[in-house]
């Protein structure tokens, strides 16, 4: 809070008995007069040139300019807070000049007390809107505030970045017009989250997959709530919207969600290795079961063939009886032989897949 001996006041007033009364009056207070200036074109000078704390500014001034368009500029490129002193009190120009949201409205003729307490108002008022704007303009996410028509009344300067709109040219212009909102993947316009927070007067949060679109074309993803804006009674003036750049957390899930796919192909590639095992292991002693009787069967036969030759059996007579041992012995042989043939090819093939598997 600002001490009466440390506050540095400019006064704007171009009649010069006025503008010396009140210069007694404030100094009278415990204030500083930093100078006196008679023209909207002098105090903008002045107040550049001396940087005051508070000025004290007549609207009716001599030159093209006036008070007000003075007032405006200071606030603009300064941000000086402005009382406005003046002894015009109609409807046209008290309606100008709280367009310019002063911080103080004095009508002549001055009273000292009350010319002390708006000064001190101004002063309260201004650090705890400097207070405010330091730690909302100090956020990492972007905050941009309207009124109930939807007017922006204030964007800090992660809103500045994101949409490409400077503060002092999207204040006034309707929301719609500064945040425009898409459907990542239809890209079809996505009501800003603020219309349903003051209907529903309630927080409102975006979707995950939403796209802001910037002034000048860019895309970024973002993510947001906005909530409705509350005097003290409850009543409800506006609404904030609070959002942030998304760019970031996107790359990290999708560069988490390709490591869980990694480690999930990791997983069946070695189960399928395992697979693959059991059944080479499989074939293995299946080829060696089946093999094994085979064998024992055709070196039976070619016993019994010895031991039938031996005893003269298979030499006699062909109309004997031998002649149907001797055709049933050769058949038994070449379907001993198919068999063993049939399991060698089925051991080839299935070691050629396996080949051509761990190939590709």
């Amino acid at each position: 809070m600002h001490r009466k001996d440390a506050v540095r006041v400019l006064v704007v007033e171009d009649e010069y008995i006025l503008a010396l009364n009140l210069q007694e009056n404030l100094e009278s207070l415990g204030y500083i007069v930093v100078d006196i200036a008679d023209s909207a074109e002098a105090a903008i000078e002045k107040a550049t040139k001396l940087r005051p704390n508070l000025i004290l500014m007549d609207i009716r001034l001599r030159g093209e300019m006036d008070g007000i368009q003075a007032s405006e500029q200071i606030w603009h490129h300064l941000q000086i807070p402005v009382i406005y002193v003046t002894g015009h009190s109609d409807k046209r120009t008290v309606e100008r000049a709280t367009l310019t949201s002063p911080f103080g409205y004095i009508l002549k003729p001055i009273k000292e007390q009350e010319l002390y307490v708006t000064i001190q108002t101004a002063l309260n008022r201004y650090d705890r809107e400097q207070f405010l704007s330091s730690v909302l303009g100090g956020m990492g996410d972007g905050v941009i505030v309207v009124d109930l028509q939807l007017s922006i009344k204030y964007l800090n300067q992660v809103a500045e970045a994101l949409t490409g709109w400077r503060w002092d040219e999207a204040k006034g212009r309707m929301l719609t017009e500064v945040i425009k909102l898409v459907d990542e993947e239809t890209q079809i316009p996505v009501q800003n989250p603020i219309i349903a927070a003051l209907q529903q007067e309630t927080t409102i949060y975006l979707g995950s997959r939403v796209l802001l679109i910037a002034r000048d074309g860019t895309t970024i993803p973002i993510t947001d709530s906005a909530t409705p804006v509350r005097k003290n009674s409850g009543v409800i003036t506006g609404a904030v919207l609070v959002f942030h750049d998304n760019t970031q957390r996107r790359l990290t899930e999708e560069h988490n969600l390709a490591d869980e796919r990694a480690q999930q192909t990791e997983i069946r590639v070695a189960e399928l290795q395992r697979l693959n095992q059991l059944k080479e292991d499989f074939l293995a002693t299946t080829s060696h079961e089946m093999r094994t009787p085979l064998s024992n069967i055709k070196m039976a036969i070619s016993a019994l063939e010895n031991l039938l030759d031996q005893q003269g059996i298979l030499n006699s007579n062909p109309l004997s009886p031998s002649e149907s041992v001797a055709r049933y012995l050769s058949i038994l042989r070449d379907q001993c032989e198919q068999e063993l043939d049939l399991v060698t090819i089925y051991c080839i093939y299935e070691c050629l897949m396996q080949m051509s598997i761990h190939w590709n």
